[in-house]
C-alpha cells in the first residue's frame, strides 16, 4: 500500500487489527506520513475502526500521541475529563 493524496485533503479509513499491539508499527508509520501531510498543509480526515469499536477511541489517542511527538498539536479536550464519571447520553 502506498498512501498518497492528490488534493488539499486526505481521507483515511484505518481498520485496526483486533490484537491491539499489532497496530503499533502501523500507527508509527501513519503518524510519520500524517505529520508530513500536515506540515504540507494537507487537511486530514481520519476514521478509525476496530472489530471491537469500544477500542477505537483508545487507538485514536495512541495515534494522536505519536503524531504530537512529531508536530505541534494542542492537547485533546477530553484528556482532562474523568472517564470514570462519563456515561452514554440518550438520544430520546
Amino acid at each position: 500500500l502506498h498512501p498518497l493524496h492528490s488534493s488539499g485533503f486526505s481521507l483515511v479509513r484505518y481498520i485496526a487489527h483486533p490484537d491491539l499491539p499489532l497496530n503499533d508499527p502501523l500507527l508509527d508509520e501513519w503518524a510519520e506520513r500524517l505529520a508530513l501531510w500536515l506540515r504540507d498543509g494537507v487537511q486530514v480526515y481520519w476514521f478509525m475502526h476496530c472489530p471491537d469499536e469500544s477500542r477505537s477511541p483508545e487507538l485514536c489517542r495512541a495515534l494522536y500521541r505519536r503524531l504530537a511527538r512529531l508536530i505541534d498539536l494542542p492537547p485533546l479536550p477530553w484528556d482532562d475529563i474523568d472517564g470514570a464519571r462519563m456515561e452514554q447520553q440518550r438520544l430520546f
